[in-house]
């Protein structure tokens, strides 16, 4: 009976990647904004990309969102939606100081994560939050990923012998960690916004004001878009990466990115104090890697390296175009990030 359903998963198994598309359906929400990453593939090609972003105002997400998704439920029967724990009581360390970081939390009441040399880890009362919230607007959920293990995987081939440190900055949130030797030995989680803690799927829209949001965020994933297609993969020390040029960016989007300036300096200056008192590092620490995941304005970099008196260098990112790398490794059983 074991032999027969093994030889049987294997059949299935090999009829699904044959004939079936997987689709990765990746949402995140940010400050008033839901970016849907949809991609669709078959035998691990990818066959089309969808990137959209809607506004969301009080906590209501549009109904537009969840019908398009139940579309793609529909018509595909292998999909798996994604989605960011915004949880503050998470975080990564490394595996020998896990019991340090817990605090007197029972290490029966929480999550981890093992990859590499370090643990990620979330309260389970948290974990449950997180699913409350994804359930109250998405019939089910397939992946929750860690801002810290995306942060990771992103910094992972950049990191550097020298001190740095990397933040990925969204409007609502910034995620910091600090490595030293290409080992990260400090991570902290920033919220920069009050986080709704619940969600809704709007009843009926306003359809000439959810035109006008909907054309403000086109033009906010364009520079986005174009935000990517400008990066420099031979980053330069010491180099400054501006997030587009002057002719795509979004005005709206500019004056946005002044707004927590104070707060990211104040937790940036944060994160370099704790290092410092606790000899986490030996030696300074000469750069500032900014992660962005919105168009940030060269105002804005000017005042983190006035204040912070170091290196800073920018590197524009799309959150869930990095969770649907994350997903497919995760399905296809990719053991490296």
């Amino acid at each position: 009976m074991g032999l027969w359903s093994f030889f049987r998963g294997i059949f299935y198994d090999r009829i699904r990647f044959f004939f079936f598309s997987n689709v990765f359906i990746c949402l995140n929400l940010d400050h008033e904004t839901l970016q849907v990453y949809i991609e669709r593939l078959k035998r691990k090609k990818v066959l089309d990309v969808t990137n959209k972003a809607y506004p969301v105002k009080d906590g209501l997400i549009p109904i537009k969102v969840l019908k398009n998704a139940r579309e793609y439920l529909q018509l595909y029967p292998f999909c798996y939606l994604c989605g960011m724990s915004k949880s503050t009581d998470q975080g990564m360390c490394k595996k020998e100081e896990l019991e340090k970081h817990l605090a007197g939390v029972r290490k029966k009441d929480v999550l981890l994560l093992e990859v590499d040399q370090y643990y990620f880890f979330i309260l389970k009362q948290s974990f449950k939050q997180d699913l409350e919230r994804f359930n109250s607007v998405m019939p089910y959920i397939d992946y929750i990923f860690s801002p810290f293990l995306i942060l990771y995987a992103c910094i992972k081939p950049i990191l550097e012998d020298n001190v740095a440190i990397y933040g990925l900055l969204e409007h609502s949130r910034l995620c910091v960690m600090v490595s030293n030797h290409k080992e990260i030995c400090y991570s902290k989680w920033y919220a920069l916004e009050v986080i709704k803690e619940h969600l809704e799927v709007q009843g009926k829209e306003k359809e000439e004001e959810y035109e006008k949001e909907e054309a403000l965020l086109k033009s906010f994933l364009s520079s986005i878009e174009a935000n990517l297609m400008h990066i420099d993969p031979n980053f330069q020390d010491g180099s400054q990466k501006e997030s587009a040029t002057p002719d795509m960016q979004d005005p709206k989007s500019l004056v946005d990115s002044m707004v927590h300036v104070a707060d990211i300096v104040k937790f940036l200056q944060e994160s370099m104090k704790v290092v410092y008192e606790h000899h986490l590092v030996q030696d300074f620490i000469e750069k500032v890697w900014i992660l962005n995941t919105y168009q940030i304005s060269p105002k804005m970099l000017e005042i983190l390296q006035d204040e912070l008196m170091l290196d800073i260098v920018q590197m524009p990112i799309s959150l869930v175009e990095q969770m649907s790398i994350l997903a497919k490794k995760e399905y296809y059983n990719e053991v490296q990030l």
